[in-house]
């Protein structure tokens, strides 16, 4: 096994979606404004998702504790894709955990702007997480991407979700997942509620410039370039900018 590291110090932007499909008409609602302003004072309660939050996933003795637990967790995966960009649907989206004693810092949270469709919001995250990097994970990853493109021709990107730690129903075992709750309770101390009804949100840091019609009219494109980003290990390094 090889360790490989991310190292992270700088602001980042995600999309937090402003709404959703309501499943009972044909028409789009919009999330409660509460929602929005929870995560925005929450810098405090969120943590990289290590696997001593993702193992509680899968154990059905666990409680969720509101005073300890973090509210909301950033998982972050990479994205191995051709640099051309002409070559479509050539790409490998890797999930990794990352062990227990990784540990990131967030911290100015700020509302940036708002369109139709999103709200712009910038954190800054600060840290290194590390991990190992299995040989059979790499050979995985290089033989679908040689289908596509030699290897020197492979480039990576970064995708991170920020999204609610309320995984199961058994977290808060008398709140009602997914139930309707009445505009009187849709509160910042119903905390239950509050992480139920978050949207996730999503932030790319793409290793090239935007050249498509979608990439050009996004308002906030970042590039691996332009962050204080660094790779660490035999397989990640070579992508330093």
């Amino acid at each position: 096994m090889a360790k490989s590291t991310i190292t992270l110090n700088d602001n980042f932007i995600f999309k937090f979606p402003k709404k959703y499909q309501d499943p009972t008409s044909t028409e789009e609602s919009y999330y409660p404004n509460i929602l929005f302003e929870h995560i925005l004072s929450s810098e405090d309660r969120i943590e990289i998702a290590h696997k001593g939050i993702t193992s509680k996933f899968t154990d059905w003795s666990y409680k969720f504790n509101p005073l300890t637990d973090p509210y909301y967790i950033l998982e972050i995966s990479l994205e191995f894709c051709p640099k051309d960009e002409n070559i479509v649907g050539g790409g490998y989206q890797w999930e990794f955990g990352v062990p227990e004693e990784n540990r990131l810092f967030f911290s100015d949270f700020k509302k940036l702007e708002e369109d139709d469709n999103f709200i712009y919001l910038s954190v800054n995250i600060k840290g290194e997480i590390a991990w190992d990097f299995k040989p059979n994970h790499f050979d995985k990853i290089k033989q679908k991407m040689m289908s596509f493109c030699p290897w020197d021709e492979v480039a990576v990107n970064i995708n991170m979700k920020l999204r609610s730690n309320f995984l199961h129903s058994r977290y808060f075992p008398e709140y009602k997942k997914g139930e309707e709750i009445p505009e009187t309770e849709q509160t910042s101390d119903n905390l239950p509620f509050i992480l139920d009804k978050i949207p996730n949100s999503f932030a790319t840091i793409y290793h090239r410039e935007p050249k498509r019609n979608w990439e050009l009219s996004e308002k906030y494109w970042m590039k691996l370039s332009d962050k204080n980003i660094t790779f660490g290990g035999k397989y990640l390094s070579l992508y330093n900018s």
